[in-house]
C-alpha cells in the first residue's frame, strides 16, 4: 500500500499544479502559450487517471490488508486456544514450548508481513485493526522471550552434584511475564484467547466477510 499512497500524493500534486498553470495560460493570446496549455491539460488529464488508478488499487489492497488480517487473527486464536489447554507447563514443557513455537512462527510470518501504511488511520475500522496488532506486538515480545527460555530450560545439563544448570525455579520465574499474559492478558482477568475472541467480534462490526 505505501507505493500506491505515494503514487496518490506525487499525482495530486502535479494534477492540481497542471489544472492551475493550465488555467492561468487559458487567456493568452500568443499561439505558444495555447500549446503550453494544451500540454499542461494533457499532464492533467494522465496524472488525474493515474489518481483515479491509484486510489482503485489502494482500495483494493487495504480491503485485502484487513481481512488478511483478520483471518489471521482467527489462526491465533486456534493456536491460543491450544496453549491454555495445557494447564501445567512444568509436567507439559514439550507440548507447552510447541504450543508457544507454532504460535511465534504465526507472528515471525503473517503478522511480521502485515502492512501498517494506511490513509487516514482515523477511521475506526484501521484504529481497531493497529490497536489489535499493537496489543499483538507487545504480547509478541513476551512470547518470544518465553520460547528462548523453554528451548534453553528443555537443553540445559545437570552439574556434577546432579542440580540442573537451569532450575525449574528460575525457569518458572522468567516466563512468569508471558504466562500471566496467557491468562490475564493486559490485566483484564482474561485469557489471551478471550482477547482475540473478543476483538474478532469487533472488527467484523467494521468489514464485510463474506461478498
Amino acid at each position: 500500500m505505501k507505493i500506491y499512497i505515494k503514487t496518490i500524493l506525487i499525482m495530486g500534486i502535479i494534477s492540481i499544479l497542471s489544472l492551475i498553470i493550465s488555467f492561468a495560460l487559458l487567456d493568452k493570446p500568443c499561439s505558444y502559450m495555447n500549446w503550453l496549455e494544451n500540454v499542461f491539460i494533457g499532464i492533467f488529464s494522465s496524472s488525474l487517471l493515474c489518481l483515479i488508478t491509484s486510489c482503485t488499487g489502494y482500495i483494493s489492497e487495504e480491503k485485502k490488508s484487513v481481512y488478511s488480517f483478520y483471518w489471521n487473527l482467527s489462526k491465533l486464536k486456534s493456536r491460543a486456544l491450544v496453549l491454555s489447554t495445557i494447564s501445567d507447563q512444568s509436567k507439559n514443557i514439550n507440548s507447552y514450548y510447541n504450543a508457544v513455537y507454532n504460535m511465534n512462527e504465526l507472528f515471525r510470518n503473517e503478522f511480521a508481513l502485515f502492512d501498517q501504511n494506511f490513509i487516514f488511520i482515523r477511521r475506526k475500522k484501521i484504529q481497531k485493526v493497529l490497536e489489535i496488532y499493537n496489543a499483538l506486538f507487545e504480547y509478541k515480545n513476551s512470547s518470544t522471550v518465553a520460547e528462548q527460555k523453554m528451548r534453553e530450560f528443555l537443553a540445559c545439563k545437570k552439574k556434577q552434584n546432579g542440580t540442573p544448570n537451569y532450575s525449574a525455579e528460575e525457569f518458572q520465574n522468567d516466563i512468569s511475564d508471558f504466562y500471566n499474559k496467557t491468562n490475564n492478558f493486559n490485566n483484564t482477568n482474561e485469557p489471551f484467547v478471550i482477547y482475540i475472541e473478543k476483538q474478532m467480534n469487533e472488527l467484523s462490526k467494521y468489514i464485510t466477510l463474506y461478498e
